[in-house]
């Protein structure tokens, strides 16, 4: 009689009457039947005397791969799965004697090669006269590799959380420390023991005390919030140590914030560094102010000293003239000397007028006074003022003002045309004997731009931005040689600025001529 058989028999004589005794037993025998089968672990019946298999579930073939017919009466010993605690007579011998039950993480083959990874329970029972052996086999390959992705998971986050070069904090939803890593301690000087009995707000320094305590509420109650910003902590020495401070939530499996990480980096050094550098650099700011104030003072004096010499020479140059005339002095070489007393000093009244202009400027005594103003007729005013000089250097000026077409501005006429007298001057002097100059006149929405166009050096595109500060010349030798102080185009900026305008220069390169542009409100 086999086994199972033998169990079923056995089974029979457990219960009451004869009726009762078939119906109860025929139900339980289908409740044993039925878990046999849907059970998900393996279950082998051995018979204890011989070793032979007599009965296995499905789940057991489908682990190993086999048909029942595999297994059948087969010595458990030389099945070949269970090499380790059955893997020869003697060690089912032992087994039978009680020396060992359970076996944890046993690796078997199935037919197929695969590699499991199971445990093993043993239990004995009587079946009518024969002993009865029963394996429960169940696989836990995939438990063991989840559990063993989960340490390594565990190992590396904890090599990264240890050996970070940032301090990472991990704080509980209370708001209490519970982990910090070696950095951490190392930036405050606290240990983790000494963290866990304090908050992050323990150690904030009194200035961010709020800030840091806004920041862990904020991440605690939204969970997909990170939070920045540069925080002051008092160290265990008490030593203040500036970090950058970043807050995040970790959440759960239910999506809610299960804790807060706070990572810090020391930035004290560097800010130390900034601290030096802008205490640096208000000095060199002071010494800069100190330097140019005494320089202003400089250029304001010696402007308002040569005035009165400079116009002494002018009338001067009147009297010697006159009397030249009356005497009828025609001589080359005196009539020579005359043209060049007269161009320099004209050229050196240009440069005190200059010089009180930006002195005017710098100590705030300069003044416009907008008006209505006819921009056509300052525009003709300056192109009559230029009028020698084109002649001189033979350059071609064309006007495209229509007088009719042109709205009127709000500036100060005298102002807007010394502007322009000085740019139409700088276009002619800067040009090539035969070049052109060409002003324009364009309607905006609520301003009016007036450009000045010239076919003469250009302008590097690193100079643009430095034309309009003052004593600035192009790095030129093909116009080192034109006279000029550096000072027209700054104090055009001013006044075109200081009537509300803009003003500002265009060119594609050297040699290829440049442009330049101011605008002005239109008068109402």
């Amino acid at each position: 009689m086999s086994v199972n058989r033998k169990f079923k028999s056995e089974k029979r004589g457990v219960l009451g009457g004869p009726h009762e005794k078939k119906v109860n037993l025929a139900s339980f025998e289908n409740t044993c039947r039925h878990v046999f089968r849907v059970v998900r672990d393996g279950i082998l019946l051995v018979d204890a005397k011989t070793g032979s298999v007599e009965e296995s579930n499905p789940s057991l073939l489908r682990m190993l791969g086999l048909a029942k017919k595999d297994l059948m009466k087969i010595k458990i010993w030389k099945i070949g799965f269970l090499d380790g605690p059955l893997s020869s007579q003697a060690a089912f011998g032992r087994l039978k004697r009680g020396s060992q039950s359970c076996y944890e993480h046993l690796r078997i083959l199935s037919k197929r090669g695969r590699r499991l990874d199971v445990d093993l329970e043993c239990a004995f029972f009587r079946a009518g006269d024969v002993d009865v052996v029963q394996f429960n086999i169940r696989d836990v390959t995939e438990r063991l590799r989840l559990e063993t992705a989960l340490r390594e998971r565990e190992e590396r986050y904890g090599k990264i959380f240890n050996n970070s070069f940032l301090g990472i904090a991990i704080i509980s939803l209370d708001l209490r420390i519970s982990q910090i890593n070696r950095t951490f301690s190392r930036i405050t000087g606290y240990g983790e023991d000494d963290m866990k009995r304090l908050t992050l707000t323990d150690i904030a320094h009194p200035s961010h005390l709020s800030a840091i305590g806004k920041i862990l509420r904020a991440a605690k109650s939204r969970a997909n919030g990170d939070y920045h910003l540069e925080s002051r902590y008092v160290g265990k020495r008490g030593n203040v140590i500036w970090t950058n401070t970043h807050v995040s939530a970790v959440c759960g499996t239910d999506g809610k914030p299960a804790y807060l990480q706070v990572i810090i980096e020391d930035i004290s050094e560097r800010k130390e560094m900034e601290a030096r550098l802008t205490e640096r650099n208000l000095r060199n700011i002071e010494r800069e102010k100190t330097i140019q104030k005494l320089k202003d003072e400089f250029i304001f004096i010696a402007a308002h000293e040569l005035r009165t010499p400079v116009t002494a020479i002018g009338w001067a140059m009147d009297l010697l003239d006159d009397c030249r005339a009356k005497r009828g002095i025609q001589e080359p070489d005196v009539m020579e000397a005359m043209d060049i007393l007269r161009e320099n000093t004209k050229r050196l009244s240009n440069l005190v007028t200059e010089l009180l202009e930006v002195s005017r400027i710098e100590y705030g005594t300069f003044r416009v006074v907008p008006v209505r103003t006819s921009i056509a007729a300052v525009i003709d005013r300056a192109l009559e003022s230029v009028g020698s000089m084109v002649g001189e250097k033979s350059v071609t000026v064309r006007d495209t003002v229509l007088p009719k077409a042109v709205s009127d501005v709000f500036a100060d006429p005298m102002r807007v045309y010394e502007v322009l007298t000085n740019l139409l001057t700088n276009a002619i002097k800067f040009n090539h004997v035969g070049g052109s100059v060409t002003v324009r006149v364009r309607e905006g929405r609520n301003e009016l731009h007036v450009s000045v166009e010239d076919t003469g050096c250009g302008i590097g595109t690193e100079e643009i931005p430095k034309l309009f500060h003052r004593f600035y010349r192009i790095e030129n030798d093909a116009v080192k040689d034109v006279p000029g102080t550096g000072l027209g185009l700054f104090i055009a900026k001013q006044v075109i600025e200081r009537m509300g305008g803009r003003i500002w220069a265009d060119s594609e390169g050297r040699g290829k001529g440049s442009t330049f542009t101011f605008s002005l409100p239109k008068a109402k």
